[in-house]
């Protein structure tokens, strides 16, 4: 059987990342732009976190919880505006 590339596949490696980045981003309070394995994107602190999930204040949806195995990537966002 063929892998799917399209397909965005849990990563116990990319959980432990980034779990360990939005650590990072929140004791810092460095903004952040996360994309979502279903591909969807939100920009904005990390306002609270817990060991499975983190509540991230975007900047135009407001608050919303996200669940670190829902996350593809998160990195400094870096075109935030105080």
């Amino acid at each position: 059987m063929e892998e799917n590339n399209d397909v965005m596949n849990y990563d116990d490696e990319r959980y432990k990342t980034n779990f360990i980045k939005a650590k990072t981003f929140f004791n810092k309070q460095i903004p952040v732009h996360l994309l979502k394995k279903d591909r969807e994107w939100y920009n904005g602190l990390i306002t609270e976190i817990s060991n499975d999930f983190f509540i991230i204040d975007e900047m135009k949806l407001g608050k919303r919880v996200v669940f670190f195995l829902e996350i593809w990537e998160i990195e400094e966002y870096g075109g935030w505006e105080k």
